[in-house]
């Protein structure tokens, strides 16, 4: 039988799941609504190889931003999370973007990951091993990777400022995390 409390319980951690799915299909319905593929003119205005010049700035706004989320979480979970976001969310001193036909090729490190231009999904292999769907659009001036997977995906935003900087922002949800991890990683040619 249960009681006022746990009833209480219950509907509030249902609640907190129904908002956090909100949030998260919200921000992906928000990509989703760019412009779905881009022209070869776009894609090669992102075309380079480009070295992190974000230094510790921004090497510590990353590794802050991974403890206030696991902040959130069990205690008993943390260190696997933390282990696993910090894993997976590494800051790439080298990142190339390559046209190459109808396909754009981004490489961070040694991961590469080969998209069709035309924005149909195509599978890519993430950092974790794990097979990815990844789909290209633009947003405006910026071009969007989205990386989706059986436990929740990636968006990466790219665009490039009036200095020839390549800026980088990154957002990191799952229904598994109380929050997206949002970074921005900075690299120039």
């Amino acid at each position: 039988m249960l009681t006022a409390r746990t009833s209480l319980l219950i509907g509030t951690i249902s609640t907190c799941a129904l908002l956090a799915c909100d949030v998260a299909d919200a921000a992906d319905r928000e990509a989703v609504g760019a412009v779905a593929g881009l022209s070869e003119t776009d894609a090669d205005r992102f075309v380079g190889q480009y070295a992190f010049a974000g230094g510790d700035d921004e090497r510590t706004t990353l590794r802050n931003a991974i403890e206030d989320l696991v902040g959130m979480l069990n205690a008993l979970v943390r260190g696997v999370a933390r282990d696993k976001l910090t894993e997976t969310n590494p800051v790439f001193e080298k990142v190339s973007i390559e046209r190459k036909g109808a396909e754009l090729v981004l490489k961070f490190g040694t991961l590469t990951n080969a998209c069709k231009l035309d924005g149909s999904v195509t599978e890519v292999p993430g950092i974790d091993g794990s097979t990815l769907t990844c789909r290209l659009s633009m947003q405006g001036d910026a071009l969007v990777q989205q990386l989706s997977g059986s436990r929740g995906g990636r968006v990466n935003t790219f665009s490039i400022g009036k200095s020839g900087r390549l800026a980088m922002k990154t957002r990191i949800h799952s229904k598994m995390m109380p929050a997206d991890l949002r970074y921005t990683l900075t690299f120039k040619r």
